[in-house]
């Protein structure tokens, strides 16, 4: 496969299997050196906040590194109440509350935001228009997500939320 830099779209060389001749992309040497510490620049929040849609990103861990005003807003909550949380704890599932806590229920296997969050992240790659539901406290809501691996993170844009529907509470 041929790399190609995706800024100055210049050939930086080729990896395997060389007989393929599609392109793949990278960056060069001097494109990053001119490039990354404009991006640098741009902390974390900033950088979300000009995404429309809702975006949190989470680390390895599932927990929340960053959230733009839009899903802060959709969950009605703030950004600083936001960091730090594990994704169900974000949402508030209804789960995460459990002595075992976010991650650890015998739900999480089954549920299919962290399903995707992982799946992004083991794989290291990116998961498109994801239909997605979490239990809240008295509703199920339904919405499309997209996971975006970025190495040490992944970022999760919730696409559309599909509907809600009434859950009925649940004695534990």
């Amino acid at each position: 496969m041929i790399i190609v830099c995706s800024y100055c779209r210049n050939v930086i060389g080729e990896k395997e299997p060389l007989e393929n001749k599609a392109f793949t992309h990278s960056i060069c040497l001097a494109c990053w050196d001119y490039h990354m510490p404009q991006m640098l620049e741009l902390n974390l929040s900033e950088h979300l906040d000009t995404y429309e849609s809702p975006v949190i990103m989470v680390d390895e861990e599932g927990r929340v590194i960053g959230i733009n005003k839009a899903m802060a807003a959709f969950l009605n909550t703030t950004k600083e109440q936001s960091l730090g949380l594990l994704g169900g704890e974000l949402l508030r599932c209804r789960y995460s509350c459990l002595p075992e806590g976010c991650g650890n229920t015998q739900h999480c296997a089954t549920c299919s935001l962290r399903q995707t969050f992982t799946q992004s992240r083991v794989q290291k790659k990116d998961l498109l228009e994801v239909p997605a539901s979490v239990d809240l406290k008295d509703q199920r809501l339904y919405f499309v997500i997209s996971a975006y691996n970025r190495i040490q993170f992944v970022k999760v844009v919730v696409e559309k939320l599909v509907r809600t529907e009434p859950f009925p509470p649940q004695a534990w």
